[in-house]
């Protein structure tokens, strides 16, 4: 999906929050370096998804290797994410996005700031609006 759709339909659930009472929060799951596989303590953390109806989710790295290899590093680190959510809840609506180094939350100048910028951001809504199944309309155009 397009980043301006993304933005659009995330400030549509927005707008939909403050009117029907949604619940957007949002979490993020850390990862060891050069790792897209979840820790037992990272897996607990995404227990918080169960009563989830929409997530998104976007996958980082820091900035050792090159770009490409990054760009995939964040991707495998989503699809961990993604499919441990696939299996706490089917109906879960998930989005998601990788940025690889491109987006650090700080200089990655350091060990420290390394940890920080492995890591998948999760924002997630409940609104059980969402899975209201809504019936199939018909309609007829009389043109006569």
């Amino acid at each position: 999906m397009k980043p301006t759709i993304k933005m659009l339909l995330l400030l549509a659930l927005l707008a939909n929050g403050a009117v029907q009472a949604a619940n957007m929060q949002t979490l993020t799951i850390y990862f060891d370096k050069d790792k897209a596989y979840l820790t037992n303590q990272e897996a607990q953390k995404l227990q918080m998804l169960k009563g989830a109806d929409y997530i998104l989710l976007k996958g980082h790295t820091d900035n050792d290797g090159g770009n490409s290899y990054n760009i995939e590093l964040s991707r495998k680190r989503v699809d961990a994410v993604k499919a441990f959510v696939r299996n706490l809840d089917s109906g879960i609506k998930v989005e998601a996005d990788y940025f690889g180094e491109s987006k650090p939350i700080n200089s990655n100048v350091d060990e420290k700031e390394k940890t920080q910028n492995r890591r998948v951001e999760i924002t997630y809504v409940s609104d059980p609006l969402m899975r209201t199944a809504v019936p199939v309309q018909q309609f007829e155009i009389d043109n006569g």
